[in-house]
């Protein structure tokens, strides 16, 4: 089953709020990050947090309504749509440094 024109622009809607707050989730992470998770690039921690916050958002909301067990195909599409907007993510979490 596709991702329809609703839940499409909800996961957009879900993506462009995450990257407004970007700069403070940075900044608070950059300043509580524990040693014992070893961390060596901080902006990849961070865009893999980022991509999973967004997508586990959008599966508790939307999902959660309309698909309580995601078939691959929507999980695939969802997929894309995260691919296709990777770039501002990952310029918004350079930006906020």
């Amino acid at each position: 089953m596709p991702l329809n024109n609703y839940g499409r622009g909800l996961l957009e809607k879900s993506i462009d709020e995450t990257i407004s707050v970007i700069p403070t989730f940075v900044e608070r992470l950059r300043n509580n990050i524990p040693e014992d998770f070893m961390i060596q690039k901080m902006e990849d921690y961070a865009f893999g947090f980022v991509n999973g916050l967004i997508i586990g958002n959008f599966l508790g909301t939307y999902g959660s309504a309309y698909f309580p067990n995601p078939p691959p195909d929507l999980m695939n599409e969802i997929g894309e749509v995260m691919v296709r907007r990777a770039r501002d993510i990952r310029e918004a979490i350079f930006k906020a440094g």
